[in-house]
């Protein structure tokens, strides 16, 4: 049984991951991230917490996903004009509620990476004069630090 388990951490895992550079690669070229690379991120990142972390893990990934997702929607809404572009697109903030589902217990140290990387990304474009309010970032980039952060978390922590 412990073989099966293995694989299949490691079959979710290399979905997961798959899935995510699609997403980058797809937001760079385009600027959306497409729904079936996040659901296939929410699934398998579903079944790679349940049956390498628990049940546990995976509630704790649902409600910050939640309270990601209510975060970036009340962002939007604040920082929204009359026919300006929202802050957080749709597509970000379903891959943001996937994420969290794929890292569980971690996913505030994958939302933390993130956020602190796109913001540096963005005073540094800012400070070059790329970038103007109506212009948008692709966020897949540093969300996929999320991933990477919210997965090698777990292997950390026990180290110590």
């Amino acid at each position: 049984m412990p073989e099966f388990r293995s694989i299949a951490v490691l079959a979710c895992a290399a979905v997961v991951a798959f899935s995510m550079a699609r997403c980058v690669a797809i937001d760079l070229r385009e600027r959306r991230i497409p729904r079936l690379y996040c659901y296939a991120i929410a699934f398998f990142g579903s079944i790679l917490q349940l049956v390498s972390l628990g049940m546990r893990s995976l509630v704790d990934g649902a409600v910050f996903g939640a309270f990601s997702v209510l975060s970036a929607l009340v962002l939007n809404r604040l920082l929204s004009r009359e026919g300006s572009v929202d802050a957080i697109g749709g597509g970000d903030i379903r891959c943001m509620f996937a994420l969290s589902l794929a890292t569980g217990s971690c996913a505030p140290v994958g939302f933390a990476a993130c956020f602190l990387c796109a913001a540096a990304f963005g005073l540094i474009a800012g400070r070059r004069g790329r970038g103007t309010r109506k212009e948008t970032i692709p966020l897949a980039p540093p969300l996929s630090l999320w991933l990477v952060c919210g997965l090698f978390c777990p292997l950390y922590a026990l180290n110590f």
